[in-house]
């Protein structure tokens, strides 16, 4: 298995080692004391992140992404003689068209959560295993050449006002399966609740191919890859192991667990953008 560390900044943590974390300021949930034989048991609350990375190979997209490219021209201007003097004057221009780059926006996310209380007792951090994932384009009207784009560049004479706006490029499920084991020093007797949030902080979209359009200043994409990084912000709420009913020792042990292992099945509904300058006559 993979140890991932907690790190939200880092790009594409790929072997690692994750920390969990006790909010120790929220140990004691506030209403979520039991009343066992007359005695109190308070619930407990253990704060952890679980850090996942992603790639997705894409070859459909709804609108192609368009990226710049430089046009090198060469200009020689006049040569003459003065004086057995030999001039020669010449033209260097570049041309460089500059584009915004792709952008990832998190629609929905779905986590299906497996638990399993295991009375094994570990020394070392949080463990995190991550699968491979797969993905499906959702969106429609699916364009894989350039030859289907819009053409927003209208060769009239008429003047319209133009928008800078995110065009969606393509819309795209994708589902990640993470298995980690969390360790619990003191122990447990039972997981009251697990409550998960899920947060996208980085993405990035390298493309593979491109095409070149009629003006050589932009290269329309046609495959490239898309990285992603979150986490998993879990709030688990437990009872402690605490022998409030004062069994003996060895058949009060044999309901304690030390250690949570899940498997967690992430769906991800991701929005592909791409900031556009579009003409529009209305």
């Amino acid at each position: 298995m993979l140890e991932v560390t907690n790190n939200k900044t880092s790009p594409f943590p790929l072997k690692k080692q994750a920390k969990t974390e006790t909010n120790k300021s929220t140990n004691k949930l506030v209403g979520s004391t039991n009343y066992i034989n007359g005695k109190s048991n308070s619930h407990k609350i253990k704060m952890t992140t679980i850090p996942f990375s992603s790639y997705i190979h894409i070859d459909s997209f709804l609108h192609n992404p368009i990226y710049g490219n430089k046009v090198k021209q060469n200009i020689q201007l006049f040569e003459e003689k003065k004086d057995d003097q030999h001039i020669d004057q010449q033209q260097f221009t570049t041309t460089t068209y500059y584009q915004d780059q792709p952008f990832c926006k998190l629609v929905r996310s779905d986590i299906r959560l497996m638990t399993d209380l295991n009375k094994k007792e570990i020394k070392q951090n949080q463990i995190i295993e991550t699968l491979p994932n797969k993905f499906t384009p959702i969106h429609t009207g699916q364009s894989t050449s350039t030859g289907t784009i819009h053409n927003f560049e209208h060769g009239s004479t008429h003047i319209y006002p133009k928008a800078l706006l995110p065009i969606v490029l393509g819309e795209y499920e994708t589902e990640i399966i993470i298995h980690t084991s969390i360790p619990l020093k003191k122990g447990i007797t039972n997981i009251v609740d697990i409550s998960k949030e899920v947060v996208l902080t980085n993405c990035k979209f390298l493309p593979t191919d491109y095409s070149i359009g009629s003006n050589k200043l932009k290269r329309f994409v046609s495959k490239g890859t898309l990285f992603i990084e979150g986490y998993i912000d879990e709030s688990i709420e437990y009872v402690p192991a605490l022998n409030l009913d004062q069994k003996p020792p060895r058949e009060w042990i044999k309901k304690i667990y030390y250690q949570i292992d899940q498997v967690l099945i992430i769906e991800l509904q991701i929005l592909l953008l791409q900031q556009q300058v579009i003409n529009f006559s209305s």
